[in-house]
């Protein structure tokens, strides 16, 4: 594992080796964070279709939990890897301070309101007699929030440094754990779904304390402190230029996906909702490229900033984009040709075995969207390190209010129709990213050349 002064070196170095450095070890925690979400399925699968529908209903008001952490990282990470650029280390550990304490109430303060708002998200998704289920498998996640939020920050403040190898040590030990406790708590212990999702909160308790001790240790390049604390204005405002957009994106991603998937649920039932979301967990595996990179691209490119230096920006959006693209190609033909033995995982069981041609005919359309969303959330992800969030969580937001648009005609045709609503909807948006980031990139070089900074 590299030091922390070196792991800044790389940060700060040329695009491709900044990019490498940050993006390999995100893509062994994307991996192995998507293969325990994989297994997972695989074992409620043995369940049955409606604990599996379950879970599928209740992960939107999951998510909005997780997501309100990663918001507050990323936008910790941008502006302190943006001071570490500019050689501020002092504003960069004051920003982490802030960034902790803003954790620590957004956390306390998800729990009544999730308690409170997880009931109507649910019956919105088309919970039908599955809202019991449903309701089960959330409770923990909400009993849970501090060290689901507190894990998203402090992977984000590793990233924001450079540290990339020690957040993977931490994401994919969370993973290792719940892969190992899902077993024994599901069948073991006899509790079903609710197992699953104790597993996962005891293993992002038991790697949330690792994350911070590192920090108490004084092992990282930043170094937050408590003493003295205070809320200081000027911190936030930089901070929450991002967080508050990307937290807004994604909770609002998240509120939009229970229609979507009510919407599903009204055409093909549970099985159709079964269908449409565990045949797409191979396409979230095929994204896992992109994910990396998009992830390392908001540190890198901040650092960037900090530089003042806009031949790095770009040649880092230059050398994504290739991977991105390579990336999704390949993954997606693998998808199209394999589809049969990939969805052969989840249909083992004889309650599952019905769904398998319905789930083969649905991964084989979806098999375009690791290009189309792989190049539309990296476009999105760079006008987020530009600081133009605000811009990216209007483009995220109307590609969500674009699904329920095609959904609701396609669900009054066939589960067909709405597969390649899936795909046109990404196609659009892929398109209308790429307009916006490249008027975007042409005002910031046109600035750059004036000496201007954004």
């Amino acid at each position: 594992m590299t030091g922390k002064g070196e792991d800044v070196e790389a940060l700060l170095s040329d695009p491709k080796r900044a990019m490498l450095h940050m993006a390999v070890p995100l893509f062994v925690t994307y991996l192995i964070s998507r293969l325990q979400s994989f297994i997972d399925g695989i074992w409620c699968s043995g369940l049955g279709p409606d604990p599996l529908s379950a879970i599928s209903i209740s992960a939107p008001a999951f998510r909005i939990i997780v997501s309100l952490g990663i918001a507050i990282g990323v936008g910790a990470s941008a502006s302190i890897a943006r001071y570490i650029g500019a050689g501020d280390k002092r504003s960069a550990d004051r920003t982490a301070s802030q960034a902790l304490a803003v954790a620590l109430v957004a956390a306390v303060a998800a729990i009544p309101a999730m308690l409170l708002a997880s009931g109507p998200i649910i019956s919105m998704s088309g919970a039908g007699h599955n809202e019991g289920l449903a309701m089960d498998y959330v409770l923990p996640y909400i009993l849970c929030s501090v060290p689901l939020v507190f894990n998203g920050l402090v992977v984000g403040l590793m990233r924001a440094e450079g540290a990339a190898r020690k957040s993977m040590v931490v994401s994919a030990s969370a993973s290792v754990i719940n892969m190992a406790l899902d077993p024994a708590m599901i069948y073991g212990l006899d509790m079903g779904i609710t197992g699953a999702a104790w597993a996962t909160c005891i293993s992002y308790m038991i790697t949330t304390v690792v994350g911070l001790s590192l920090y108490a240790r004084g092992s990282m390049y930043v170094s937050p402190s408590v003493r003295g604390f205070r809320f200081e204005p000027a911190l936030l405002r930089d901070m929450t230029v991002m967080t508050v957009p990307v937290a807004l994106e994604s909770i609002l991603s998240c509120l939009v996906i229970a229609p979507e998937q009510g919407l599903v649920a009204s055409c093909g039932g549970a099985e159709g909702l079964v269908v449409y979301v565990n045949s797409f967990s191979f396409v979230d595996l095929a994204t896992i490229p992109s994910m990396a990179l998009m992830s390392a691209l908001i540190p890198v490119v901040s650092a960037q900033l900090g530089q003042k230096a806009p031949e790095k920006v770009s040649e880092s959006l230059r050398y994504s984009m290739k991977l991105v693209l390579g990336a999704g190609i390949a993954f997606g033909a693998v998808l199209f040709l394999f589809a049969d033995q990939l969805v052969s995982l989840y249909t083992y069981s004889e309650a599952m075995a019905p769904l398998h041609d319905e789930m083969a005919f649905a991964l084989r359309i979806y098999s375009v969207v690791p290009v189309l969303n792989g190049v539309m959330k990296l476009g999105t992800s760079m006008l987020q390190a530009m600081r133009k969030a605000v811009m990216s969580t209007a483009i995220m937001f109307g590609r969500e209010l674009m699904f329920i648009l095609f959904f609701w005609f396609a669900s009054r045709a066939s589960m067909g129709a709405i597969y390649w609503s899936l795909d046109a909807v990404n196609l659009i948006m892929m398109s209308v990213v790429l307009l916006v980031l490249y008027v975007v990139m042409r005002e910031y070089r046109s600035k750059a050349s004036q000496g201007a900074s954004i």
